[in-house]
């Protein structure tokens, strides 16, 4: 339903539909579905360049990611790969695969945009909240 009100033009509805669609996603226990939703919620919200609806304002949250693995998604955010953020945060490789694959398992996604996406959130929800 987000996706459908971004697409129409109606950011602020988009922006609500994808909160509620993230308390639903917790209500469930699907964490990550859950954080995806916060995400795209904030996404649409800052896009809007409204910033009261007030649905948007109930996902404050903790942050979910260790700080390494913050520093080696804020690297695929900038679009380096995984060779260059191992040369970037002398560690090999190996390390930056398993930092990135313990991320995405902690909040449940597949890929490296979605990281990205919930790395970029300016608000995520309360992980107590989505346990």
């Amino acid at each position: 339903m987000a996706h459908d009100y971004e697409h129409m033009g109606d950011l602020i509805a988009a922006a609500d539909a994808a909160a509620q669609a993230g308390r639903a996603w917790v209500a469930a226990n699907r964490r990550g579905s859950a954080l995806a939703a916060y995400g795209h919620t904030q996404r649409v919200a800052r896009a809007s360049g409204c910033s009261t609806t007030q649905a948007p304002h109930r996902t404050a949250a903790t942050d979910p990611f260790t700080a390494r693995q913050r520093e080696a998604i804020a690297l695929v955010a900038a679009g380096l790969t995984n060779v260059e953020i191992a040369e970037r945060l002398t560690v090999s490789v190996r390390s930056v695969e398993g930092h990135l694959y313990r991320a995405a398992q902690r909040v449940g996604v597949t890929s490296r945009d979605e990281l990205a996406d919930i790395l970029n959130s300016s608000r995520r929800p309360d992980v107590a909240e989505l346990r």
